[in-house]
């Protein structure tokens, strides 16, 4: 009987550190790369969450889904496999269940956001935006940081975003 009580308290110890260990994860925010090549890595820096891709390519797409909320400061950074600066973005698009937004390093400060309509469309006309939205494109030593404003996914579950660079390999 004695074995019996042991087994059952070393079982009970296994999953009550489990699920300690698992409570403790620190990442807010699951990474789904499209390309296979491409790596992402978060960490915090000076109280902000810091999303940093790797890019085999120049052009990749992302999807990032909270596992509970949002952080409220983020930031995208974006880094070349190969060791090329990544300086210029063609094209940067963001599009979460409200909102998408279209950019490029040419429009800090100033990016175009459209609305979703009543049945979830985005407009397509680049000329007539809904807004601007402050977002800034800056280099961080060869990288590229492109940083949001706060709390701007507050209530959203999943973001995408995509991107071409003005340089691929």
């Amino acid at each position: 009987m004695d074995s019996i009580r042991r087994l059952y308290l070393v079982c009970g110890v296994i999953v009550v550190t489990g699920l300690t260990l698992s409570a403790a994860d620190p990442t807010p925010l699951k990474v789904q790369l499209e390309f296979p090549a491409d790596k992402a890595t978060i960490t915090e820096e000076d109280g902000r969450t810091v999303i940093s891709v790797t890019s085999a390519g120049g052009i990749g797409r992302m999807t990032l889904s909270a596992k509970d909320r949002w952080p409220k400061d983020v930031t995208l950074r974006l880094r070349y496999a190969g060791g090329h600066p990544f300086k210029t973005l063609e094209g940067f698009d963001v599009t979460s269940s409200r909102m998408q937004i279209r950019a490029g390093t040419a429009d800090t400060n100033k990016a175009r956001f459209f609305l979703a309509d009543d049945d979830g469309k985005f407009s397509r006309d680049d000329l007539n935006p809904t807004g601007w939205l402050k977002i800034e494109f800056k280099p961080h030593g060869d990288d590229l940081d492109i940083v949001f404003p706060s709390s701007l996914w507050r209530d959203e579950k999943e973001v995408s975003f995509q991107w071409i660079d003005f340089y691929r390999v």
